[in-house]
């Protein structure tokens, strides 16, 4: 479960292109790529400085015509992904 008032950041091990709308992402230590959906480009951006999911939260609801409910559910399964794959890490 993702903690609504932890910040999380993008790794700096990390390389990161944008190809129509979507983000690539290479994470230099394992080279392995990941790839995220134009919401995802969205929040991987917003990730270069510290967020909490209330902030990111927030910015997908009014940057997206999407309810609070799902912009919630949607942003804690993919910061659990994303943290899972060392890909963001709590701000310190």
């Amino acid at each position: 479960m993702i903690d609504p008032g932890v910040k999380f950041v993008a790794c700096r091990n990390l390389a990161a292109s944008m190809f129509d709308g979507e983000t690539v992402i290479l994470n230099l230590h394992d080279g392995n790529y990941y790839g995220l959906n134009r919401v995802g480009a969205e929040v991987w951006g917003w990730l270069r400085e510290p967020k909490t999911l209330d902030q990111l939260e927030s910015l997908v609801t009014a940057q997206f015509n999407v309810q609070s409910e799902t912009a919630r559910a949607d942003l804690t399964k993919l910061l659990s992904d994303l943290q899972a794959r060392k890909l963001i890490e709590v701000a310190g």
